[in-house]
């Protein structure tokens, strides 16, 4: 990432679900449910990083860790580059979701790969699962991002929202929405399943 051309200033609004009230299976929040599921596939599970931010072990699971007050951003790397988290805490999910969460992320916690396929938490049915996807996941991550861009946009000549791929359509949309218009466009293909040419 170059430091921004000019006088220019950049934010980065990250992506990073905080979980201050340890809502969430600690065996997810370790690594350790990741860990027993790599094995029952055969896999590796991802090195866990041991790197600190701001006094901060980063987690092997896309939450930051509880221990420590949750801060917004962090020092810039780059000069006239700022940091800032966008993402929500879990704790800001509507209470469904958020137990529909913890059962589908405890249930990941099991050496058994086979009752996993076809396991489905007691009383959370596919509906409650879609909508924690799309409602919760998606729709209330994407609302924070956006109440963060709003905020930070007009102090800064970029900003750059480096999320997961399943938000950008919705962010796309919004921000068409809110009369930005789309200069270009660059696809990296990383995987073919197959060739059509």
């Amino acid at each position: 990432m170059r430091t921004p051309l000019g006088n220019g200033k950049r934010i980065v609004l990250t992506e990073g679900v905080a979980d201050e009230e340890d809502i969430l299976p600690s065996a997810f929040k370790s690594g350790q449910a990741y860990a027993k599921l790599a094995g029952a596939l055969g896999l590796d599970p991802q090195p866990q990083n041991t790197s600190t931010k701001q006094g901060r072990k980063s987690q092997a699971a896309p939450v930051e860790s509880s221990r420590e007050p949750r801060k917004e951003s962090a020092p810039a790397v780059l000069p006239g580059v700022t940091f800032k988290n966008a993402d929500i805490d879990i704790s800001a999910l509507d209470e469904k979701h958020r137990e529909v969460l913890v059962a589908i992320l405890e249930m990941l916690d099991t050496d058994n790969i086979a009752e996993l396929l076809v396991a489905q938490p007691e009383g959370v049915t596919g509906r409650d699962i879609e909508l924690l996807l799309f409602d919760g996941l998606l729709a209330q991550r994407n609302d924070s991002l956006m109440r963060h861009f709003e905020e930070s946009a007009p102090g800064h000549t970029e900003v750059f929202i480096p999320w997961g791929a399943a938000h950008l359509p919705d962010i796309e949309q919004r921000l068409l929405s809110r009369g930005y218009t789309q200069q270009n466009e660059t696809v990296r293909p990383i995987v073919r399943f197959w060739d059509n040419q």
